[in-house]
């Protein structure tokens, strides 16, 4: 028993957990006091001189990756038998023990526990580890001090820096130890084999598990699982677990596929299709870590001196607005033009990536209080917000970063529209073809906002018009850029090459509460793949 040893500075209290290559203690650094957890590598393992050598430089790997959701690897060591890694103490249990006590999860909750674990692994495979034993009992469902869940990537037992292994067969306690039901098909023909790839499979049986109570493969013996493994002929989740959305089915399914190759194209692909399962707090919360980001952000970002030394109206009046725009002509949040949350949601995490200081930043430039109060809450993608205050509050981001308004309005619509039309709004564009987007974009602008009427046009091959009556005119030098850069990059997504949107003058169709409508246009070309 180990109970009461003392390893370097750490001392062993009780045992805690113990699997096939190691048994794991709870301990406590001597002279700091801190508790910790010390992973011990089996004694009767160390008759192979090579398997220390791998566990401590394994260990290191770990010790590389810093991220919220991996287990910290704090310490190593060595002292005659004994080989240890010490680690961070978590409380909480693992994501087998939670499927054993509750069944399949809700879609919901699977992707909330998982879509930090693939964050974990996007960011492992950018420092160039795999992880290469991704199963339910290596994803640790720990506790914040608040009682929140915080899901974290455990055991790098098997994990690699990539390149720095010979090609050599898996031993049969790999085989065992990388647990064969969740194993990519290449890693069964050998554990160099297993590159980023292979963890995004482990990881799509890990999520078919989690809501259908099994893994994807099962046979009755060891070589039968093999066999359907290399096959990867998975059943669909829904017919597993009728009502699951056939979207999710086709996900999951392209990251189960046998060869490499056919997956997602990383973790990180994949992890924006999961976004369009969760629910909206998930969403909010998750989708800076896989939606990808305006290139200018970053620069920005990265050049705070640039952005100090731009023209900064660092008090802005009438609610800050660009050159000759009135101020917002009633209180933020009042109006009866209203949009769904995405737009404002996807503001925020762009300013969020722009300002140095962030959201209180912008607030701090923003004279009218009412647009202070509005920007501050939570915007929902499930919830609909007053439309108007977007104009002023990009006309002072504008200002703050010293860029001309109508680029910014692009800008952040190109974005948006990356988001939309790839997560949360994928079942409006999934299907459609260039022929048809102008019918799509119709009904997606009437489920995006609540007013005015919405028509879209096919003038010949390559041109389409889109139409929106009972627009506020106040919105007009907003919206018409916007729709332009918006249309651009939804038929990007579809395909389209050479695309260019044109927003065309606008004209008045009306009144509605005292304030002018008009009828906004937009014309956008674009050549077919292939030309």
């Amino acid at each position: 028993m180990l109970e009461g040893v003392r390893l370097g500075a750490y001392q062993l209290i009780k045992l805690v957990g113990q699997g096939a290559t190691a048994s794991v203690f709870e301990g406590q650094h001597v002279a700091l006091g801190k508790r910790v957890a010390v992973k011990v590598l089996h004694e009767h393992l160390l008759k192979d001189d090579q398997i220390a050598a791998r566990f401590l430089r394994e260990g290191r790997v770990a010790a590389q990756l810093h991220h919220d959701h991996v287990l910290e690897v704090l310490d190593l060591g060595q002292d005659g038998d004994l080989v240890w890694l010490v680690m961070e103490l978590l409380e909480g249990h693992d994501l087998r023990t939670e499927l054993e006590r509750t069944g399949p999860l809700s879609l919901e909750d699977a992707v909330a526990h998982l879509l930090p674990i693939a964050s974990a692994l996007a960011y492992a495979h950018r420092q160039g580890a795999v992880h290469r034993d991704i199963k339910p009992a290596n994803v640790f469902l720990g506790h914040d001090e608040r009682g929140r869940i915080v899901p974290k990537v455990v055991d790098f037992g098997l994990s690699k820096l990539m390149g720095l292994d010979d090609e050599r067969p898996l031993t049969e306690s790999e085989i065992v130890a990388g647990s064969v039901a969740y194993m990519a098909p290449e890693q069964t023909y050998g554990i160099a084999r297993a590159g980023p790839a292979a963890d995004q499979f482990s990881f799509a049986a890990v999520l078919y598990e989690c809501v259908t109570g099994h893994a994807p493969f099962r046979a009755r013996t060891f070589y039968e699982l093999i066999e359907r493994i290399r096959a990867s002929h998975a059943s669909p989740p829904s017919v597993e677990r009728p009502g699951l959305p056939p979207a999710f089915d086709a996900v999951v399914l392209r990251a189960l596929a046998a060869e490499p190759g056919e997956r997602w194209p990383s973790m990180r692909a994949l992890g924006v299709e999961l976004l369009a399962f969760a629910d909206a707090s998930t969403a909010e919360a998750w989708s800076a870590d896989f939606v990808e980001q305006p290139a200018r952000a970053g620069k920005l970002v990265a050049s705070p001196r640039r952005l100090r030394a731009a023209p900064v109206a660092r008090r802005v009046e009438g609610g800050g607005s660009e050159p000759g725009c009135p101020p917002l002509p009633r209180p933020a949040g009042t109006s009866p033009f209203q949009i769904k949350g995405l737009p404002y949601r996807g503001l925020s995490r762009f300013i969020g990536r722009v300002l140095p200081g962030g959201l209180d930043e912008l607030v701090d430039a923003l004279e009218e209080p009412s647009l202070r109060t509005f920007v501050r809450q939570p915007f929902l993608a499930s919830s609909r917000y007053d439309v108007l205050p977007i104009r002023p509050l990009l006309a002072v981001l504008a200002r703050l970063l010293g860029r001309p308004f109508i680029e910014l309005t692009r800008e952040t619509a190109a974005a948006q529209a990356r988001y939309d039309a790839r997560t949360v709004f994928r079942q409006m564009f999934g299907g459609a073809t260039l022929d048809d987007w102008h019918e799509r974009a119709t009904r997606f602008g009437a489920q995006y906002y609540t007013f005015g009427r919405f028509e879209g046009k096919r003038e010949g091959p390559g041109v389409a018009l889109t139409i929106h009556e009972g627009v506020p005119e106040y919105l007009a030098p907003w919206y018409g850029p916007m729709q332009a850069a918006y249309a651009e990059e939804t038929i990007r997504v579809l395909g389209g090459k050479n695309v260019k949107g044109e927003a065309l003058p606008w004209h008045r169709s009306g009144e509605l509460d005292g304030l002018v409508l008009v009828t906004t246009c937009t014309r956008t070309r674009w050549d077919a793949p292939g030309h």
